[in-house]
């Protein structure tokens, strides 16, 4: 094990073994393939907070997962129902500009995709650079462009993973994009394409103007590790970004992670009502294997795991309903 720029440089089969020690751990405490998962950016994690049923795994309790240090974001893994669809809520993400290696950063994802779950709806705070992106629009992704220097495919290759040269044609998919405007509360809804920068620091006027010659319409400092390690799976990707502020160069005012988390709380009713009608759509499209709610009674079943008091850790059966079980849901 050595260093690198990006952290601790571990073998491909290390990280094998601890995306699966994840897999195992997320089983036996009650986390099983979901519909659909969902990655919620800067300011936007009360989302998670109106799942139904729902199980609440502290990230830093998953000894496998890097910790969440950003402001702004949440540190939890919720599982629940949003009606009959089963979601994976993560209500934050580690960076790249914090020092985590790639494999680190999709760790999270990677591990949920190893269960099963076959959707992934990827959200972030962006700024905007096309005239039309102000601060409050809504943008969905319909392409991105790395500029963080790094991939998440970099290095040895291990087929679990994906194929070692897979094509990037249609990483967010473009039915996805139309469930989504048709769900839209009647804002209007933007599309383009996504810039990530490496980040902390925000991009100078100069990077700005570079990042529109290359077709770029928004940037941000996150999310295409992300697309890029569950395309490569052969999951179903969904991108949206909050446009929190317009970037540097193109306002009087210089960006500030206070801005962006102040225009995520204006812009939050309109983007959890969005989430809300979408939701049970996006999970439908690749067709998942589709799970019965049991109906609720107080005399049977597990008791129901608070959203404020996180699932105890200790839990080593795992609850009716596990993929241990068979996928069958005890009646409650």
């Amino acid at each position: 094990m050595r260093e690198s720029a990006f952290g601790t440089d571990r073998s491909i089969q290390e990280e094998i073994e601890l995306l699966r020690s994840a897999e195992r751990g997320l089983r036996n405490r009650g986390i099983e393939q979901a519909d659909i998962a969902v990655v919620l950016g800067s300011g936007l994690k009360d989302f998670a907070a109106g799942l139904e049923e729902a199980i609440e795994l502290p990230l830093h309790s998953i000894q496998e997962f890097p910790k969440v240090r950003v402001r702004g974001q949440g540190g939890m893994l919720v599982q629940g129902w949003l009606g009959e669809t089963l979601v994976h809520c993560l209500t934050g993400r580690v960076h790249l500009y914090e020092g985590y290696h790639p494999w680190e950063v999709v760790r999270a994802v990677h591990s949920l995709a190893m269960l099963g779950t076959p959707n992934f709806f990827l959200t972030n705070a962006a700024g905007g650079i096309r005239e039309d992106l102000m601060p409050g629009s809504l943008m969905l992704l319909t392409d991105h462009l790395n500029l963080a220097a790094t991939n998440p495919l970099v290095g040895s290759h291990n087929e679990s993973l994906g194929p070692r040269f897979p094509a990037l044609n249609e990483v967010y998919d473009p039915r996805g994009r139309k469930v989504l405007r048709s769900c839209d509360p009647g804002h209007g809804l933007r599309e383009g394409v996504y810039a990530q920068l490496l980040g902390p620091s925000y991009e100078t006027p100069a990077e700005i103007r570079m990042v529109r010659t290359l077709g770029g319409d928004a940037v941000g400092m996150s999310t295409v590790p992300e697309a890029i390690a569950l395309h490569a799976m052969g999951c179903r990707v969904f991108g949206l970004s909050v446009i929190t502020n317009r970037a540097a160069g193109l306002s009087v005012e210089a960006p500030s992670h206070q801005e962006v988390l102040d225009e995520t709380i204006r812009a939050a009713e309109r983007f959890e009502v969005l989430l809300n009608r979408a939701i049970p759509e996006l999970a439908m499209i690749r067709d998942p294997v589709k799970k019965t709610r049991a109906k609720r009674t107080k005399a049977k079943g597990p008791k129901k795991a608070s959203r404020k008091t996180p699932q105890k850790a200790s839990q080593k059966t795992p609850p009716k309903g596990s993929a241990k079980d068979g996928g069958k849901r005890s009646k409650r």
